[in-house]
């Protein structure tokens, strides 16, 4: 039988905190962010530990410097990006009180229908699997090194600012439905350790999943499409998945851009909403 995340003593009360909870139940103080605390259990960060000591054995020495470089530049450089179309952008930057709605909440207000596909049957299974009991609260995106983000979720790349949501994400090693799909058991075998990390070793589980890519051959241009790259199909996608716990307001945003052959009569009308907040609108 699959174990369960334990729950840990709250540092106030003492009484324990189940591990699906932001806050002690007993005297409501505030305690990590689940996934957070999921990332940071001794037993995955050993477990990415060795995952990353092994791609560090198997590279061609030849790539150790540019690995070197690799490991800096996500570690330092990369950030989460959501992609979504202009038109749920532009609702977000309408309103400073607007928030960023996940699947969850969406269905559950009744402003959406889960879609009769693949992914949208497979998200709440999954979900709680990653996220067991707390499901609801997490938004996802992904690393992104040029603020581009995967054209299958929309034309519209908005960055996140890492100093909103650094203390609140996880880094995972791909899309979780796929991740899934690939091991037919998930539902009662124990999730395996070691692919999702918190952000400040997301440029870790980078090398863990990436080192054997590189080449002697590649430049510091090479890493944003080796970290992250459209496919054929939305399953073929190549990206480090970002899940965030908690709200996203146009405050928590960055930057906003386009994708080129993005067609939207709000354009103008966009620019104004995000200049009140001093949000950049670029187009790639």
């Amino acid at each position: 039988m699959a174990s369960i995340a334990s729950s840990s003593p709250c540092d106030e009360c003492g009484f324990d905190i189940p591990a699906s909870s932001d806050r002690c139940p007993h005297c409501g103080r505030p305690s990590l962010f689940p996934n957070v605390t999921a990332a940071k259990r001794p037993m995955e960060q050993a477990a990415l530990e060795q995952r990353y000591q092994t791609a560090l054995q198997n590279v061609d020495p030849a790539c150790l410097p540019i690995l070197d470089k690799f490991e800096k530049s996500v570690a330092d450089q990369s950030e989460a990006v959501i992609t979504r179309y202009v038109s749920e952008v532009y609702t977000l930057a309408a309103n400073d009180c607007a928030l960023y709605g996940n699947f969850y909440q969406l269905v559950g207000a009744g402003v959406r229908l889960p879609a009769e596909n693949f992914w949208d049957a497979m998200r709440g299974v999954v979900d709680e699997k990653l996220f067991t009991h707390y499901k609801e609260n997490i938004r996802f995106a992904a690393l992104t090194m040029n603020r581009r983000g995967i054209g299958h979720y929309g034309d519209c790349h908005v960055t996140l600012k890492n100093g909103m949501i650094a203390h609140r994400a996880t880094a995972f090693e791909e899309n979780s439905i796929v991740f899934m799909d690939r091991r037919k058991e998930f539902l009662t075998a124990e999730l395996p350790a070691g692919y999702r990390a918190i952000w400040q070793d997301r440029g870790k589980l980078a090398v863990a999943k990436l080192a054997s890519k590189l080449s002697q051959t590649m430049t510091e241009a090479d890493f944003p499409s080796l970290l992250m790259n459209d496919g054929a199909e939305p399953e073929d996608d190549q990206f480090v998945e970002v899940h965030i716990y908690g709200s996203i307001s146009i405050r928590t945003v960055e930057e906003i851009s386009l994708s080129s052959g993005s067609k939207t009569i709000r354009l103008k009308a966009l620019k104004e909403k995000l200049d009140k907040f001093g949000i950049r609108l670029k187009r790639h």
